[in-house]
C-alpha cells in the first residue's frame, strides 16, 4: 500500500492491490471462521494518501443513500399507474443525459449528474472545474440545453456550480 504515493486511482484497483489489503484485513481479525469483516465504507475512499489518511468525497458515500443523502435520479416512473416500457424509457434516457453530458463537458464535471423530472421539465445539476473561461461554459450549458431538449422532446434546464479546487469536494479524511 505504501507504494501508491499522491496518486490518483480508480475505485477499482488492482487485483495485487485489493488481495493484499484483504489479506491485511484478515490478520486483524478474530474469530473462530475464515470469512473477512464486511466494511461497508471501504467502497467510498477515492483518494490514497501517503500520511494522510484517505480522502471521502460526498458522493462516494453510498452507504448513506436515502439516509444522509439522495439519489442521482429523480423521476415518478415508478409511481402506480404509470405504464411499465415508461419507466425502462426513462432510464435510458437518464443514461442518454450522463452519457451526452460527460461528453460535452469533457474532464470538467467535477460530482455526479444529477437529474431531476417535473412534469414537463428535466433539472441537471452537478459541479463543473472552472479551468476554462466562463463564456465558453455559458456556451456548454446553452448548447446542451437545446441539443437535448430538441432530442428529449421536452423543456431541459442545467444548473450548475463552478470550483476552482477540486478540493473543496472532500468532506472528511479517514
Amino acid at each position: 500500500m505504501n507504494t501508491i504515493i499522491c496518486k490518483r486511482v480508480p475505485l477499482i484497483a488492482s487485483a495485487k492491490t485489493w488481495l493484499a489489503a484483504l489479506t491485511v484485513a484478515a490478520r486483524d481479525v478474530v474469530s473462530s471462521h475464515q470469512t473477512f469483516v464486511h466494511r461497508p465504507a471501504m467502497h467510498s475512499i477515492f483518494w490514497f494518501k501517503f500520511c494522510k489518511g484517505y480522502c471521502m468525497l460526498y458522493r462516494l458515500g453510498g452507504i448513506y443513500i436515502g439516509v444522509r443523502k439522495g439519489w442521482n435520479s429523480w423521476n415518478t416512473s415508478s409511481l402506480v399507474g404509470v405504464e411499465r416500457t415508461a419507466a425502462s424509457q426513462t432510464t435510458i434516457e437518464d443514461v442518454f443525459i450522463r452519457k451526452f453530458i460527460f461528453g460535452t463537458f469533457h474532464r470538467l464535471f467535477l460530482s455526479e449528474i444529477i437529474i431531476k423530472r417535473r412534469a414537463n421539465l428535466i433539472v441537471v445539476a452537478g459541479i463543473v472545474h472552472q479551468s476554462i473561461a466562463q463564456t465558453k461554459i455559458y456556451f456548454l450549458v446553452g448548447y446542451t440545453e437545446q441539443i437535448l431538449s430538441y432530442i428529449l422532446k421536452c423543456v431541459v434546464k442545467m444548473d450548475i456550480q463552478t470550483t476552482h479546487d477540486p478540493k473543496a469536494l472532500i468532506v472528511k479524511h479517514i
